[in-house]
């Protein structure tokens, strides 16, 4: 993530930093096949990416392989606002 707390110095391990603000140099399709090449050296894990206009996209890391899916489309929606959303059984998800 963008921020102040984002050190692109050396780390101790190899680890993936998502930029915003439109400065994803490779584009987008590139970094989620990069990330699905990447798979069977991370761990499990669950994360979405949004963008700041149109769509909200899960990926789920598990047992090495990369599941993604665009789960909202359509108009902005705060990341945060959707997944709190995720426990309400009344909200319809794309899938």
């Amino acid at each position: 993530m963008d921020g102040p707390n984002v050190s692109l110095a050396p780390q101790p391990h190899d680890h993936v930093v998502i930029q915003s603000g439109g400065k994803m140099w490779c584009g987008y399709n590139a970094w989620v096949e990069r990330l699905g090449a990447l798979a069977e050296y991370l761990e499990d894990s669950l994360f979405f990416v949004g963008d700041e206009e149109f769509y909200i996209d899960e990926f789920q890391l598990s047992n090495g392989k990369l599941h993604y899916c665009r789960v909202h489309e359509g108009g902005w929606r705060p990341l945060s606002e959707f997944i709190e959303s995720l426990n309400d059984p009344n909200t319809a998800r794309i899938r």
